[in-house]
């Protein structure tokens, strides 16, 4: 199936590694641009800060890659990583 061109759904993701992509809810783009959308603007600027706050985290060290590259990490081990 070929969603073409002009298929409006639009999700947002930002690549950690070449294993780990974080994936952010989008919408519907209406509009030229997706911060003229109104229903994808607040989603388009949410998935700029959550990465903003994840990339200080990763430079800070209070989260990392795991040994195995294969998902972030936490104090203790954890790895369900909350912001």
């Amino acid at each position: 199936m070929q969603l073409g061109l002009h298929f409006p759904l639009r999700l947002y993701c930002y690549r950690v590694t070449e294993q780990i992509v974080v994936v952010f809810n989008g919408g519907v783009k209406d509009a030229a641009t997706a911060q003229a959308s109104k229903g994808l603007r607040i989603k388009f600027y949410e998935a700029q800060h959550f990465v903003q706050r994840l990339e200080s985290a990763l430079r800070e060290k209070t989260i990392w890659v795991s040994a195995n590259e294969r998902y972030l990490e936490g104090e203790e081990g954890i790895n369900n990583i909350q912001f």
